[in-house]
């Protein structure tokens, strides 16, 4: 643990005295906190709720690995922190509703969770129509959570000893009764728009996180669920250009990464499930 306190203080210091006028955006530390993780491994679900977590036994805060979405939440809670010893309880505060530590409280679904808790939280904004105008399309899907919770495997089930995971996972699927169906709608500008008019990416702001949409992506399957994201990063500039860094989950770059976005929404135009992206502004 006195490791990892020093390791974030030695980011903190690095994002909040690069110059004066960067130590006051919060999009500028977002650039330089995310930085430092450049090369981390990609970790499929490596956080949980601590180890005297009922389902999920993985660590609450790692630095040493990163799915899409932690390595953000990660970047955004050491970006919002001033002393590293604030850094545990602003990533729950991120990563769960309310700040309330529980698998079920988990912002488990990029829609109706992380964005609408953390735009509640007032820790982001969406500003998709903003930067893409007339442009901007809308995704929608019905989120089946109720359905979500009856599909999960013993998989879920890190750290609990096999004796328990029989019974843990009828308690973990037993949760669906407490959940039901709702209508997610996120606003995205189309990754055909992008192509043909690359300039609408320099409206972004730095240290923005990017969603990767597939409108109403059947998971059914799966899952139980149709989803609209699929993938998230951090939109970075950098010497004119604007890049997208992320933890990618490709098989051949297994690590923490920034490619041109541009690049990266060209490179999904043969898809038929991505739509596009959305933007939400750090706040």
């Amino acid at each position: 643990m006195k490791s990892l306190l020093v390791f974030v203080l030695s980011i903190l210091s690095i994002a909040t005295f690069a110059t004066p006028a960067q130590a006051s955006r919060l999009g500028e530390r977002m650039a330089k906190v995310s930085e430092s993780f450049l090369g981390k491994p990609y970790v499929a679900d490596p956080l949980g709720e601590g180890a005297k977590a009922r389902f999920d036994r993985d660590p609450r805060l790692r630095l040493d690995g990163f799915d899409c979405t932690t390595f953000i939440e990660t970047v955004l809670a050491i970006s919002k922190s001033r002393r590293s010893q604030d850094v545990g309880s602003m990533m729950d505060r991120i990563r769960y509703k309310r700040g309330n530590v529980s698998f079920e409280t988990r912002n488990h679904f990029t829609g109706v969770d992380w964005i609408a808790n953390n735009s509640r939280a007032g820790y982001v904004r969406d500003i998709t129509i903003e930067v893409a105008g007339s442009n901007a399309r809308l995704a929608e899907a019905l989120i089946e959570k109720d359905e979500w919770y009856r599909h999960l495997s013993a998989d879920r089930l890190s750290g609990v000893e096999e004796s328990m995971k029989g019974k843990r996972l009828e308690e973990l699927r037993a949760l669906s009764r407490n959940h039901g169906k709702s209508l997610e709608s996120m606003p995205y500008i189309p990754k055909e728009t992008i192509d043909k008019n690359p300039e609408l990416l320099e409206k972004i702001p730095q240290g923005s996180i990017i969603n990767i949409v597939r409108p109403n992506w059947d998971l059914t399957k799966q899952i139980g669920t149709h989803m609209n994201v699929s993938h998230q990063g951090l939109a970075i500039h950098k010497g004119g250009v604007v890049y997208f860094r992320h933890a990618s989950s490709s098989k051949n770059v297994l690590k923490v990464v920034e490619v041109p976005l541009v690049d990266y929404v060209r490179g999904t135009l043969a898809s038929p499930t991505i739509g596009g992206i959305n933007v939400l502004q750090v706040r």
